[in-house]
């Protein structure tokens, strides 16, 4: 599911049909059922036959038609635009869930989402329901995983995660940019990072509501170079957070 039916489209079009062509297992996408000639071909924008079941795409502000679907699968796309309620329906969550009863814990269902404001976020919340898992990188000097956080306070009450400099005039020396550990305070630069993905883990920070839940954070420290580096990213947080006295 998508938060609308149209983004739904645009997720398939744009983004699964290249995808299963460039990897060449389009053609497992085809009719369950043998038709007649000029009817559909199993392959539509809204719906994918394949052998031995289907993938059903919709948008969560159509809740009155996941009445009709029994699914072991979901998983919802840009859950933080979902609605929270329909007002026939509603709970939008639980009505999807509703739908997977038939299968008891061969259920799974995934919601994913870059979140907005806290407060309102539907995916934190499912977030902080689960067993909250964050990437942590090993460090070089020392070992100890530690979280690929922003900002960490330190024991000796210094911070760890990205820091900087600014010159006399509040600009950022962009060469001053590291990651430091909050484990021992070693610090690295962003082509040291893809390494340190290599090598990182997923490691659970909390115990979840139930003990198959498991939440994932993922934020733009670890996406591997070539993308947004830690540069940007600060002069990003420097425009939001100006420094006293710009």
């Amino acid at each position: 599911t998508a938060s609308d039916k149209e983004i739904a489209k645009m997720t398939v079009t744009q983004r699964f049909d290249p995808l299963m062509r460039s990897s060449g297992i389009s053609d497992l996408i085809r009719p369950n059922v043998v038709r007649a000639k000029g009817q559909r071909s199993g392959d539509t924008d809204f719906s994918k036959e394949f052998a031995g079941g289907s993938a059903i795409i919709e948008g969560t502000n159509n809740a009155g038609k996941f009445r009709f679907f029994s699914v072991k699968t979901v998983f919802m796309d840009d859950f933080d635009n979902a609605p929270r309620a329909d007002k026939k329906e509603g709970s939008i969550r639980k009505l999807v869930e509703g739908r997977q009863t038939s299968y008891g814990n061969l259920a799974k269902t995934f919601y994913v989402s870059t979140p907005t404001i806290t407060q309102t976020s539907n995916v934190y919340e499912m977030y902080l329901q689960g067993d909250q898992r964050k990437w942590h990188w090993p460090c070089p000097n020392c070992g100890t995983y530690v979280a690929a956080d922003w900002r960490v306070k330190m024991e000796n009450n210094e911070y760890g995660g990205i820091v900087y400099d600014l010159d006399s005039e509040n600009k950022l020396i962009e060469d001053s940019v590291m990651f430091k550990f909050s484990c021992c305070g070693h610090k690295i630069s962003n082509t040291e990072k893809h390494d340190l993905n290599v090598a990182g883990q997923w490691i659970a920070t909390a115990k979840p509501k139930d003990k198959y839940f498991r939440s994932y954070y993922m934020n733009s420290l670890i996406i591997p170079p070539g993308f947004i580096n830690w540069v940007d990213l600060v002069k990003e947080w420097l425009e939001a957070c100006p420094p006293k006295g710009k």
